[in-house]
């Protein structure tokens, strides 16, 4: 039962990511129908991001409160009628950023409540590679899934893809409740922590505040701040480049976005494994999950910064021909 539940949050998540990025990868005609400006585009792109964030903290409070069941099935719901009834509805700026806005509500909490749920089926020892199959649905959703949605948007027009979108996420859900268990059992961890110990009382701020500003916690949130604010320029503005910038056809556009996705899910897979290996072996949270993280995180940044340099010498190059 814990794989079925794995597998299905992992094509929500990929639903979750896929329903964001139809955005990005029909900016063109977008842009053309409504008649929206760059600034307004990029507005449009990230509003989302404004309340994803607080909508993960908020859904993860009220998943501790209720079953991540529950909370899961609801954000599924909202966003399929978002998906299904938005993209008719949408005439102009306005709306679309209305509607950017609620999906960024519905959307933010489905990682907290997911993973929640997750933990209490799979022991500690097998986390991260538990995790990375579930997130790479996000990686699978913004990008591996691109040439799918550019032919859809090609096919049928944005508005119908959106709708489609929405079908696929209404169908999850119907699998959701009929297949899912309602009462979740505990990590087995928790269960022989909580038969030896006495229920410990609710943290104070003072508890609280050493931990918000303990280096551990500021670097892990300009780190994650880092990947967002590139998974957002991704999402947002990489297919607007593609196209308008590069020069490329949108199925030419889609197919490299499904590449750099097809390989983040590869890369991700191999280093979650060997980080549970590590950690396997050392018990050492801080040699398998911050150094193996860590050393991606420098290597990825070196990529990163070659390619800009290898992008500059290409365009020199171009123009001397």
């Amino acid at each position: 039962m814990r794989w079925f539940i794995l597998v299905i949050l992992f094509l929500g998540f990929l639903l979750n990511f896929a329903d964001k990025s139809v955005v990005g990868l029909g900016a063109g005609p977008i842009m053309e129908e409504l008649n929206l400006s760059y600034s307004q585009w990029g507005i449009i792109g990230s509003s989302f991001f404004w309340i994803f964030p607080v909508a993960a903290i908020f859904v993860g409070t009220l998943t501790d409160k209720f079953s991540p069941k529950k909370m899961i099935s609801v954000m599924l719901l909202a966003w399929s009628i978002l998906q299904i009834i938005g993209g008719y509805v949408i005439s102009g700026f306005t709306l679309l950023l209305f509607y950017r806005i609620l999906l960024g509500i519905f959307e933010g909490g489905f990682a907290p409540a997911s993973l929640r749920l997750l933990y209490s089926y799979f022991p500690l020892h097998m986390r991260a590679r538990v995790t990375t199959i579930f997130t790479a649905g996000s990686t699978v959703g913004a990008y591996a899934v691109a040439p799918f949605v550019v032919y859809l948007i090609h096919l049928l027009g944005w508005r119908h893809t959106f709708a489609i979108m929405g079908l696929f996420s209404l169908i999850l859900l119907v699998l959701w409740g009929i297949f899912v268990p309602k009462k979740n059992p505990e990590p087995q961890d928790i269960q022989k922590q909580e038969s030896v110990t006495t229920p410990k009382p609710k943290l104070t701020w003072a508890e609280i505040y050493p931990v918000l500003m303990s280096k551990t916690c500021i670097f892990t949130l300009f780190s994650t701040f880092g990947f967002l604010f590139l998974s957002a320029w991704m999402q947002v503005w990489m297919p607007v480049y593609f196209v308008q910038v590069v020069k490329i056809s949108d199925m030419q556009m889609a197919n490299s976005i499904l590449i750099i996705g097809g390989s983040s899910v590869v890369i991700s897979f191999i280093m979650a494994t060997i980080s549970d290996r590590i950690f396997k072996k050392t018990q050492n949270h801080r040699i398998a999950r911050v150094g193996v993280t860590g050393v991606g995180m420098a290597v990825g940044s070196l990529f990163l910064a070659l390619l800009a340099s290898f992008t500059h010498k290409s365009g020199q190059s171009s123009r001397l021909l």
